[in-house]
Parts: structure tokens; sequence; C-alpha cells
């Protein structure tokens, strides 16, 4: 009885009323689903580095690198007695089901929820957008099905951050101009509270971007002597970063997160900006992440 008059208060009139996303000192929950390589093959398999954030409870974990900077930027966020990480690594797509449905229960713990997909892009039959697990691709809704009504959740944030790397977008000169047409933004459900940023630029780019960028300095007409491209080096995805630098900025900090994602969107842009000016990609336009949001309030971080 204790348990269900506590789950009945977590909802209050207050919560209804406010204009934001209330905050009850109860834990946001971080969920890793991470593939380290496409299905059956070990090529383009993401970076990996180790945790080095003493505070997360996956130091010294070697992780794809697009994890290992969410760690640092979580841990500079929240206390940690405020933080629950969950990673899902080269999980089969019933274990992925098996511990979604169990949030019907275990949601109750939280106030917020970010569901972080590192994994590969795959397009079904229909033209849907479907992610890579470690069994095989599935479509968007089999995640969000498994979370849509649950009333442990309801009304608090659920913030999705998709990395699905379109593998494709590595050979621009091999596809045709304005592929990412296949990628239709009805195709991603509506369901209320729900902010998602899927991005299909593969992390492989983010390196790639960053050398033309370096080079270019090096060769302006005023750089200074012996100045040299910067050695190759693991690189978080696009999205991640622009996310991380967004949200790090002093700024913005206190802007919420919808608001913020235009300003993520324009991030990407930047960062993207220096390999589409390549002989490569100038027939090709590298898009953007999409952004869907039927959240109900103001989330800040």
């Amino acid at each position: 009885m204790a348990s269900q008059h506590r789950k009945k208060e977590i909802i209050t009139e207050a919560d209804w009323k406010s204009k934001d996303y209330t905050k009850q000192g109860r834990k946001t929950l971080i969920v890793y689903f991470s593939q380290l390589n496409p299905i059956g093959t070990l090529q383009h398999a993401k970076q990996k580095e180790d945790v080095q954030t003493v505070a997360s409870t996956l130091y010294q974990d070697e992780v794809d690198v697009d994890i290992a900077a969410l760690e640092q930027f979580f841990a500079d966020i929240y206390e940690q007695r405020h933080l629950e990480v969950k990673l899902c690594r080269n999980h089969l797509a019933s274990e992925i089901e098996e511990y979604l449905v169990t949030l019907a229960e275990d949601g109750w713990k939280y106030e917020a929820f970010y569901f972080v997909f590192l994994t590969y892009l795959q397009i079904g039959a229909h033209g849907d957008v479907q992610i890579q697990v470690y069994d095989k691709a599935v479509p968007l809704d089999f995640v969000f099905n498994r979370i849509k009504d649950l009333p442990s959740m309801a009304l608090k944030p659920k913030i999705f951050l998709i990395q699905a790397d379109n593998l494709r977008m590595l050979y621009p000169t091999q596809i045709v101009k304005a592929i990412p047409t296949e990628i239709e933004i009805k195709k991603i459900p509506t369901d209320a509270d729900r902010l998602v940023i899927l991005s299909t630029i593969p992390q492989a780019l983010s390196p790639l971007a960053d050398a033309v960028r370096e080079t270019s300095l090096v060769n302006e007409p005023y750089a200074p002597q012996g100045v040299q491209p910067a050695a190759p080096r693991l690189r978080t995805s696009v999205l991640i970063r622009a996310f991380i630098k967004v949200m790090n900025d002093h700024v913005y900090r206190d802007e919420n997160l919808l608001t913020n994602s235009t300003r993520i969107l324009g991030e990407v842009c930047h960062l993207i900006d220096p390999l589409q000016r390549t002989p490569d990609y100038e027939s090709y336009d590298i898009p953007l992440p999409l952004v869907t949001s039927t959240l109900t309030k103001r989330y800040f971080l």
C-alpha cells in the first residue's frame, strides 16, 4: 500500500500546472544502447576508449568514445547520487526489449530519462528507419512502443539521442545527391513528453571534417610558421560533440533543451561544413540531424 501511495503522488497538481518539468530530487536515468560494429562485420567499428571520469560507474571501462564523452558531461551536470547509468552493449533485440519492459515498474524511481543509441542505420523494405542491434535491425517503434503510455514515466521528459551511422555516407561519390530523403521525419513516432534527435552522420566523418579544417588553417596565408595538421585521433560523432558543446556553453546552459536543439543543429552544421566543401561531398548534401518533439513542458538539465 505504501508503494502504491508513493506512486500516486509522483504526479501532483503542481506538476500538471507547471510550465517546466518538475524536479523532485529523484534520479535521472541514462541508458546507453551501444552497438560497437555493424552486424556481421568488424569493418567500420566504433572508436573506443576507456572512461576517464572517476565519478562514473563506467570508470575505466572501454566504451564507444561517444559514451566516454557523455559520461564526463553528465558527471559535470549531475551529482552522482542523482544519476543512474545503464550500459546495454551489443545486446540482442530480446534483451533490449526485456530491459525496457522492466521500466514499467522501475520508472517510478526517476524524474527524467535519456536513451542514447549509438549504432548503425538501416532502411527497411518500406523505407522506414531502422537501427541495428546485435542480432538484427529494428524499427524505432520497437523502442518507443515498449515505453509508450507507461504510468511510471508519464509527464516525465524522455530524451532520445540516436546516433545511427549511415555507412553509405562514407562513399558520397557512389551515391546520388539527396539520398537523405530516405529518412522521413513522419516515420518517427510522436508520443507525449519525448524529444528525439536522430543523426545519421557516421562517427568516422568527424575526424575527416576536423582534418580538412586543420589543413585549411595551415594553408591560410597568415598561418603561423611551423604549424602542421594535427595527427588523427579519436573523435566523438558530430551529434554528441555538438550536444555537449552547446549544453556546456555558459550562455545557453540555462536554456531549455528544446530551444537549444536548434543550436545543436547549428553546431553540427559548423562541424561538417569543411567536409561539405571538399570535392568528394560538393555534390552530396550531408543531412543535418532530425529533431522531433512532443515535450509538453520546458526541460532544463
